[in-house]
């Protein structure tokens, strides 16, 4: 995957997707990546849990707290706020990493879709829980089974991103 983050997703991980705390993001980029815009070519998923953010997407500033989500998808310019007093988890994923079905609801192309969402009560207990899960299957091998058995990455993110429908 290209550069929020200036990396590649771990091994052990499906191709095309790739979760971090903001911590490990903090850790991963330089002040030259916040300073700057940039273009990525995939999908930044951000909530936060500790905070406000200053974010900017195609040059419109954004205010993100706990409780909210920012979706920036590729093509569009972002350039980082100061990470240093928050706290959080980014989710980044390729067009192609989800199917038909769940790109369509998640409106995944949809170029005028709204960059930040604030979701109700039911759609926040269920993307904070697929966040979640995707953070602790993403932390390592011994995490990385859901309560069922089955990899999480495979059984919530499909219906986290439902949550996202307008």
């Amino acid at each position: 995957m290209g550069s929020a983050s200036s990396g590649s997703p771990p091994g052990r991980h499906p191709a095309g997707v790739e979760v971090m705390s903001v911590e490990q993001l903090r850790s991963r980029i330089g002040r030259s990546h916040q300073d700057r815009p940039l273009r990525p070519t995939f999908h930044h998923l951000l909530t936060l849990v500790r905070g406000t953010l200053w974010h900017t997407v195609d040059f419109t500033g954004y205010a993100l707290v706990p409780g909210m989500w920012l979706w920036v998808r590729p093509g569009q310019v972002q350039q980082w706020g100061d990470l240093h007093e928050v706290d959080g988890t980014l989710i980044l994923f390729e067009s192609d990493f989800l199917d038909r079905a769940t790109a369509a609801g998640a409106h995944l192309n949809d170029a005028h879709a709204p960059v930040v969402y604030e979701p109700d009560d039911a759609d926040h207990q269920r993307l904070t829980s697929a966040a979640e899960h995707l953070s602790h299957a993403f932390a390592g091998p011994a995490s990385s089974r859901s309560t069922c058995g089955r990899p999480c990455y495979g059984t919530c993110w499909p219906y986290s991103c439902s949550a996202f429908r307008t």
